[in-house]
Parts: C-alpha cells; sequence; structure tokens
C-alpha cells in the first residue's frame, strides 16, 4: 500500500515534470528482478572454466564467480550490487552447509534453523569458521521424475532473483568465502541444497 501511494503520487510528479517512466523508476530505487540463464551460460560457454566433469565443489565456485562478476542490481532489502570480488570455496563452511541438508533432507524442515535449534552462525563457527559476518541461502527442489541434476544451478538462479536478502547475501562484496551442498533422497527426487557464506576475521 505504501509503494502504491508513493507510485501514484509520482506519476502525478512525472505528468507535470515531463520525466520518463525509466527515470522514474530510477529515482524511486525500484528495480525489476534481473534475469539470468545460468544453464544457457553454461551451454553457450559464456562461463569460462565452467567444466561439469569437475568435482562439483569446483563447478560450485566457478558458477558463484561468475555471477559475482556480473553487473546485477539485487531487489532484495539490502540491494547490493556487482560485480563483486571472487570467493573461495571452504572446507569448514562446505562442512556446515552438509550438516544442513542432510538435515533438512533427513526431517523435512525447510528452514534455516536446524532441527537441534541450531543457526547459520551457530553450525559455521562449531565446523571451525569464525568470521566477521555470516550467511546462508537455503533451496529445496523436487522433480517427481528424478531428473533434477541442475537443482543446485537453479538454487543459484532463484537467490538472483529473490526479495528475501538471498541475492544480496551471494553479491555481497564483504563475503570472502563459502561452502555449498546438495543432499538428495534415494530417488534424486527431492534436493535440499544450503550456501552458507562468510567474511573472514
Amino acid at each position: 500500500m505504501k509503494y502504491l501511494k508513493i507510485l501514484s503520487l509520482s506519476l502525478s510528479v512525472l505528468f507535470m515534470s515531463g520525466c520518463t517512466v525509466d527515470e522514474l523508476l530510477k529515482e524511486l530505487n525500484m528495480k525489476h528482478p534481473p534475469k539470468v540463464n545460468l544453464i544457457e551460460a553454461i551451454d553457450s560457454g559464456k562461463v569460462g572454466g565452467f567444466d561439469r566433469n569437475d568435482p562439483i565443489n569446483i563447478q560450485y565456485e566457478v558458477l558463484l564467480n561468475y555471477v559475482r562478476s556480473m553487473d546485477i542490481q539485487c531487489i532484495d532489502d539490502n540491494m547490493k550490487s556487482g560485480p563483486s570480488p571472487e570467493i573461495s570455496n571452504n572446507s569448514k563452511l562446505v562442512d556446515a552447509a552438509k550438516e544442513h541438508s542432510d538435515d533438512m533432507l533427513n526431517t523435512g524442515n525447510f528452514s534455516h534453523e536446524g532441527s537441534d535449534g541450531s543457526h547459520s552462525y551457530d553450525r559455521m563457527r562449531k565446523h571451525g569458521f569464525k568470521g566477521l559476518k555470516y550467511a546462508e541461502n537455503i533451496y529445496r527442489e523436487h522433480d517427481s521424475l528424478g531428473n533434477g541434476k541442475d537443482a543446485w544451478i537453479h538454487a543459484i538462479e532463484s537467490w538472483i532473483t529473490s526479495t528475501d536478502g538471498h541475492c544480496s547475501n551471494m553479491m555481497d562484496p564483504d563475503i570472502t568465502d563459502f561452502g555449498m551442498y546438495e543432499s538428495k533422497n534415494s530417488n534424486n527426487t527431492t534436493s535440499y541444497i544450503t550456501l552458507d557464506l562468510g567474511q573472514k576475521e
């Protein structure tokens, strides 16, 4: 309702001042979700150094840094934007992400709070990561045919367009390290994915 009132008032100003709609949107800092097709970018060779035969953690690192290198304006509350510095895979954060993905898969509880009451920063510190900043993205995908091999790529695309802080978590220039883990059920029909992010002390 607040945005509708602002938009209504601004449209009145627009017609009186002769501003364009693009200028108005820029003035109001209203953004459209970034449109990114990562599978298409991979298949067309735009993601330099990406090889589906590499270990999965290397694939995660290459694709996340590709996203961070882009001119992306997040539309969530923090509205971070790229390009941002490269981040590195961190085994401690991988362990924290694995713990949470496994827990969500085993319990069916899709939440940042673990079944033991832990939060993301609890798990990261538990696994030995000492940071100045902590953040976590989670994603769940169900594919009844069991063909969800690219669920983790879909997760990153979903986080880019998120309005709930996921995009800013990925694009935050202060972040230095990450750990990502995907847990699947035995039929490969359901995936739970955790991306833990941190800034080293």
